[in-house]
């Protein structure tokens, strides 16, 4: 397997609001940016990584002068949309009450990359990537654009994902450890052999143990099997403890009872102190799913992945 380290292309982002006109003014400190962005969702687009890419922003109702804010990128799994994730997990919603930004990006087409060809998505890597493309070089532009023109808090970016966008967002932990303060994967995770994140990262995982998309254990059942010598060479749960043994947490995780059918796994004493935690949850006939999302009956609604998730962000020193 191999990791490619992301390359800088050359960005064009179309602009309909902003708080600095370049990144020689990015907002370094919550004194920097005044937050005169227009509160609600922007439609724009950027170009980087080889492809163009729609992107839903939402600002949430503050105060002039508030200052720099979080933000959570949040992507979508194969074949949907940002607005589409937007509206499945409801994390607008959350953003507006709490405080803070949140970004869905849409994927492109991924023609020639197989399995993922199906639809809109995210390359990976481990024979699931475009040589037209790169989305990592994407997701670092992205993030280049929000701390410079959108009041990103840079210290404060956190990314989550569902199904493909949960793979891509393990890939950011691997290759952006640097740029992402923390990560959560939602039905979707895997360690590739030759991730070296820069330094650990707080993360949390949310995974259904009867998915039948992405096998739960190592070696389980999936609609994917010609996917099992790249990505799902690792069940979820195996490659979240990979990442766990790579920041140097307990090999033992401590377990707890959190609802009938959801078990809370938390690996301890990890390198700087991070948090390590992973939820499955079962008892519900779609595994692979969003916990607590409102639209899904299907799913679990003893934990709701979008509360659970930004807990977690908003907790981090």
């Amino acid at each position: 397997m191999t990791m490619r380290r992301a390359l800088i292309a050359p960005v064009a982002f179309m602009l309909l609001a902003t708080c600095a006109s370049d990144e020689s003014s990015a907002p370094t400190s919550a004194d920097e940016c005044s937050s005169e962005l227009a509160p609600g969702v922007t439609n724009t687009a950027l170009t980087a990584g080889g492809a163009t890419h729609a992107v839903r922003i939402y600002i949430p109702p503050v105060v002039a002068g508030t200052g720099v804010l979080p933000v959570v990128l949040n992507f979508h799994g194969l074949g949907n949309s940002g607005t589409s994730q937007a509206a499945y997990t409801e994390y607008e919603a959350l953003a507006e009450k709490e405080g803070f930004i949140v970004v869905h990006p849409t994927g492109s087409d991924l023609a020639g990359v197989p399995v993922l060809e199906m639809g809109l998505g995210w390359e990976l890597v481990n024979g699931l990537d475009s040589p037209d493309r790169d989305d990592i070089a994407f997701a670092n532009a992205l993030i280049d654009e929000l701390v410079a023109n959108w009041c990103a808090d840079s210290s404060q970016i956190f990314s989550i994902g569902f199904s493909n966008g949960a793979f891509f967002t393990s890939a950011l932990v691997c290759e952006l450890a640097d740029r992402i303060a923390g990560a959560a994967s939602v039905a979707g995770l895997y360690h590739a052999d030759a991730c070296m994140p820069s330094h650990p990262v707080p993360y949390i995982a949310f995974a259904g143990i009867d998915d039948e998309v992405v096998p739960f254990e190592t070696g389980g059942s999936t609609i994917f099997p010609q996917l099992r010598d790249t990505i799902f060479v690792l069940g979820t749960f195996d490659a979240y403890a990979a990442f766990a043994v790579q920041f140097g947490c307990d090999q033992e995780p401590a377990t707890s009872e959190v609802g009938d059918a959801v078990t809370r796994y938390d690996y301890l004493n990890c390198d700087d102190d991070i948090p390590m935690t992973f939820y499955a949850f079962g008892g519900v006939p779609n595994g692979h799913s969003w916990p607590g999302a409102p639209s899904d009956s299907s799913t679990t609604h003893e934990i709701d992945a979008t509360l659970e998730s930004w807990h977690f962000f908003e907790d981090l020193p």
